[in-house]
């Protein structure tokens, strides 16, 4: 885990967000036999009630499905109705997300959500580099890059 996260760190301090077009928040690391393996980051994040996510990161074939609950969220450009959503399948997590998707939102993972409604813990160690979720006795590690938890996706590219 520690390699990986040093890893990611390299990569995003050397690549500029438009080195990879379509692939905003994300990073791509060596991996055994010579091919590359590429991450989704998500923010774990304390202040976001919500997952949300953006149609650049969820590929032209996800369906987007009405939302049960629409809500209404403050961002830094105003208010915003979040109506739609997508379901992901987060397998590092070993669970589906169904992230709002919004104009142009970074990737969010909800700490709050986890805690208080599905039964996550959440852990980060003083001077620690790799926070986690833990739920029923499995972690989660996540990388923290510039002092950010981020859950790292891998994906298909």
């Amino acid at each position: 885990v520690e390699m990986q996260i040093e890893v990611a760190e390299m990569i995003v301090l050397a690549a500029a967000p438009s080195a990879r077009p379509g692939m905003p928040a994300c990073c791509s690391a060596p991996a055994s036999g010579g091919h590359r393996k590429y991450f989704r980051l998500w923010i774990v994040d304390t202040g976001c009630a919500f997952d949300l996510t953006k149609p650049e990161s969820i590929g032209s074939k996800t369906k987007l499905q009405d939302a049960e609950d629409p809500v209404d969220l403050s961002t830094a450009g105003g208010g915003v109705g979040a109506t739609k959503c997508i379901t992901i399948n987060l397998k590092e997590m070993g669970e589906l997300v169904y992230p709002f998707v919004l104009n142009e939102p970074p990737d969010v993972v909800s700490v709050g959500f986890r805690c208080q409604r599905l039964g996550y813990g959440f852990h980060w160690d003083p001077n620690s580099k790799t926070p986690y979720f833990e739920k029923e006795g499995v972690k989660t590690y996540l990388a923290s890059i510039f002092n950010i938890p981020y859950l790292m996706q891998e994906i298909a590219w």
